[in-house]
């Protein structure tokens, strides 16, 4: 994960000391399907990267499930796919 995360940040034009710095801040976390990161109105202090599988966002609207992006990663790159 390590080289991909800093190959993606390099190619984000970010410092090779931000990346290393980066890097090596990063933790693997590893979540099961349908398990919930991150409510609305979190605070969060981080930032998701992903290594595999697919992270959906997604609100309810007057009790409707609505997908807002999904997030996979594609060769080293994190692609978000916006819906709506």
């Amino acid at each position: 994960m390590a080289s991909d995360l800093r190959s993606y940040l390099l190619a984000t034009g970010l410092s090779e000391l931000a990346c290393e710095q980066i890097a090596k801040a990063s933790v693997v976390r590893g979540y099961e399907p349908g398990e919930i990161i991150a409510k609305p109105g979190d605070t969060q202090n981080a930032i998701l990267f992903v290594e595999s599988g697919i992270v959906r966002s997604y609100e309810i609207i007057n009790g409707e499930d609505k997908t807002d992006y999904f997030l996979l990663k594609v060769s080293l790159r994190v692609r978000a796919f916006c819906y709506g």
